[in-house]
């Protein structure tokens, strides 16, 4: 639905002007699920995967961050950031880890603990309407090709507002 201008003068050149609607954009991304929710996070703000065991985990302040390399970045959970309500923690299993995508957005770099990494794919994203452009963390949408509508997450958003998640065991400073 764009449209091809040609323009050609002997001598001078040609001048293709292409037109696309702003209503479109395809872009690569990172599918995560949450819950029974599977959203997809811009693959340009996501800096890393992992598979963290509590090792990988340091409580300042009775708070998690994630031991990234020497760095340590703040570890919140998506459901929770996302306003989902919170669930009943599960026994700890030893030696269990949990998916994480960290992102960054400018300076600021942020770990987000998800329930799976399921793939990285081409999306056709498609802006919200007016009547729910103003959802906290979504700036579009996308249709995958079994029919789901799945949400796009606003990367800038989510680590503007994200804070580490509590420690279980808040006192507990041998992580």
């Amino acid at each position: 639905h764009g449209r091809v201008e040609v323009e050609s003068e002997p001598g001078r050149g040609t001048r293709f002007v292409l037109t696309v609607p702003l209503d479109l954009s395809v872009m690569r991304g990172v599918v995560v699920r949450v819950r029974d929710v599977r959203a997809v996070i811009v693959s340009t703000a996501v800096v890393g995967l992992r598979r963290v065991a509590d090792e990988d985990l340091r409580v300042i302040e009775g708070h998690l961050y994630l031991d990234d390399e020497g760095a340590l970045v703040p570890l919140a959970n998506l459901g929770e950031t996302l306003g989902f309500p919170s669930l009943a923690a599960a026994p700890q299993v030893e030696g269990a880890r949990t998916h994480c995508v960290i992102l960054a957005v400018g300076e600021r770099r942020v770990a987000f603990r998800v329930d799976a990494l399921l793939e990285e794919r081409e999306v056709v994203v498609k802006p919200l309407n007016a009547r729910v452009r103003r959802a906290a963390f979504v700036s579009g949408a996308a249709v995958f090709g079994d029919g789901e509508v799945v949400i796009v997450l606003d990367a800038a958003d989510l680590t503007r507002i994200a804070r580490p998640a509590a420690s279980v065991a808040a006192g507990d400073e041998r992580r």
